[in-house]
């Protein structure tokens, strides 16, 4: 992901293709993409194609050929069982792959949307150095879902305000099918400490940083309503300086 002069500029699909079968069956109707302004706004833009099309065009060629590619290549035999609905123990190295697909997903949904307010460059730069680990001062959490959503994406714009000043950060929810990752992350110069509150620790396992053995699905399957709720909720505890 790279806006250096002279790169190539390239159409990455922000949900790859291979995930099609889990997605719906084309024969009956192909894939209806609706864009929102929020999570139970308005209906800004809805089109339906015999495929995904959902595209961010500014990856650079060599990025999206390249480690990009490898990522959903080591990310796909672990997303596999999880689209499925397998019960799964996921280990550390397991973790860390899936949360650096889940931010590279989310930070190419955030170059798709154009209705959001655009993502730090900083944290697409990181990603593209480190590759195959998500980014310093990302966190990112794992839900499981059960409802007729094929697959969703919600960004918000986090505001961490100390005596300072305040830094924007930003979080994200993609669903498919199964699996919800949640990935938030921040350009403060301190590290914060981004949680899920009340009943959502129930419903969301952190795998980034990793905390631990995490077991899927979490006791708490989610629904549409708690898909929408998650989506808008986040917090905070104390700086950590």
């Amino acid at each position: 992901m790279s806006r250096a002069a002279g790169n190539i500029v390239t159409k990455e699909h922000v949900l790859p293709l291979w995930l099609m079968p889990y997605l719906g069956d084309p024969a009956q109707g192909g894939v209806t993409h609706t864009i929102r302004q929020g999570v139970r706004g308005p209906v800004l833009r809805e089109w339906t194609t015999d495929t995904l099309d959902l595209a961010a065009k500014k990856v650079c060629r060599e990025c999206n050929n390249g480690w990009m590619n490898d990522l959903e290549n080591l990310a796909k035999p672990h997303l596999i069982p999880l689209l499925e609905g397998n019960r799964r123990v996921l280990d550390a190295p397991t973790q860390r792959i899936l949360a650096a697909w889940a931010v590279k997903t989310a930070l190419a949904l955030g170059l798709a949307n154009a209705g959001a307010k655009a993502i730090d460059v900083e944290h697409y730069r990181a990603l593209t150095t480190l590759k195959r680990r998500p980014p310093p001062k990302t966190h990112v959490w794992l839900s499981a879902y059960r409802g007729w959503r094929h697959a969703f994406h919600h960004q918000s714009t986090l505001t961490l305000t100390d005596s300072k000043g305040s830094v924007d950060g930003y979080a994200s929810t993609v669903s498919v099918t199964r699996p919800i990752f949640h990935v938030a992350g921040h350009s403060h110069a301190h590290e914060v400490d981004i949680v899920k509150g009340g009943i959502w620790p129930f419903a969301a396992v952190q795998i980034w940083p990793v905390l631990g053995l995490a077991h899927w699905p979490t006791r708490m399957i989610v629904d549409d309503d708690q898909l929408l709720s998650m989506a808008t909720t986040w917090k905070t505890r104390d700086f950590v300086g």
